[in-house]
This record gives C-alpha cells, sequence and structure tokens, in this order.
C-alpha cells in the first residue's frame, strides 16, 4: 500500500528544493514561479502534516510526540521530543513565510503603493537566509539521516543539482 505521509513528504520537498534554488538565485523573471512551488509545496506539506497525524498518530499529540522519542533514539542515540516542537515551529514558519514572501510580490508589481517598512525588514536577508538554513537543515536531516535507500539517494541528487543551479546562477550574475 502507498504509505500517503511519504508520499506528500517527498512531493512536498520536490516542489520545494527548485522553488529554493529559484528563490536563491539571483532575482528575475523566476520570482514569481519560485513563490508559486514554495506555496505548492508548503500546501503539500500541510497534506503530510495531516496524513502523519491521521495514518501514524490517530490525532494525537501525545503519540506524535512519542513516535517523535523513538525515532530520534533510534537514529541518533537521544530520546528527546524536542522534534516533535521544531517541527510545530518549521510548519509555522513556513506558512508565515509563503504569505510574506506572497505580500512581498504582490506590492512589487503596485510599485507605486510603496513597501512597508516591516515587510521589508522581515523580508531582509538577515531575517530569512536564517530560515532557509534551518529549512535545508531540517529537510536535509528528514531526507539523509531519518530517511534511507531511494528516497536518500534521490534527495541527495536533488540538493546537489539544486545547490549547481544556485552557484551557476550566482556566478553568471556576477
Amino acid at each position: 500500500m502507498l504509505d500517503p505521509t511519504r508520499i506528500t513528504a517527498d512531493i512536498a520537498l520536490t516542489l520545494a528544493l527548485p522553488a529554493l534554488a529559484l528563490r536563491l538565485a539571483p532575482r528575475g523573471e523566476w520570482s514569481i514561479l519560485a513563490w508559486r512551488l514554495w506555496t505548492a509545496a508548503a500546501g503539500v506539506y500541510l497534506l503530510h502534516v495531516a496524513a502523519a497525524f491521521h495514518f501514524v498518530h490517530h490525532w494525537s499529540h501525545a503519540e506524535a510526540f512519542d513516535h517523535a522519542v523513538k525515532r530520534t533514539y533510534e537514529v541518533v542515540g537521544v530520546a528527546t521530543g524536542i522534534g516533535i516542537w521544531i517541527n510545530y515551529g518549521f510548519t509555522l514558519v513556513w506558512l508565515v513565510d509563503v504569505f510574506l514572501w506572497g505580500l512581498d510580490l504582490r506590492l512589487a508589481q503596485h510599485p507605486d503603493t510603496g513597501r512597508p517598512r516591516w515587510l521589508a525588514m522581515l523580508r531582509s536577508p538577515v531575517i530569512w537566509l536564517p530560515w532557509i538554513a534551518f529549512f535545508l537543515f531540517i529537510t536535509f536531516n528528514a531526507t539523509m539521516v531519518f530517511e534511507g535507500g531511494a528516497t536518500r539517494a534521490y534527495f541527495a541528487v536533488l540538493f546537489i543539482v539544486a545547490g549547481i543551479y544556485v552557484v551557476v546562477r550566482r556566478i553568471k550574475h556576477v
């Protein structure tokens, strides 16, 4: 049987990594496509969370917490449930990022309206680059540390291709 939890996670990350590569490359005509991919990835990720809570944890935070403790102990040898709280934060920050990036793109289409200072601050690299680093850390661990086999190989290739794309685009931009 196909596992909806795994399928939705894989689709979300398959959409997110190209979106991230486009986002990290110099700005240009790809900004709207990147945001649309990023938004679709976030939506599929929410389906992943719902599938995990429905099929695996039976809508129980306690079961999700216990599962996080067990998996973390199996993989890294430390029995902690902090991962579930990190995942909740990850989900919230991703949704806020989708909203703020979309708002920023919409305002950029209407330069006469101006860009609020608070949005410029929240969209500055000082704020969003640590978020991207956190996103990459979480997704890398989810695919390279907590997974194996074909999933690990697929995402290793996807991470490498996205990284090469960003580097090449940055070099061409300089």
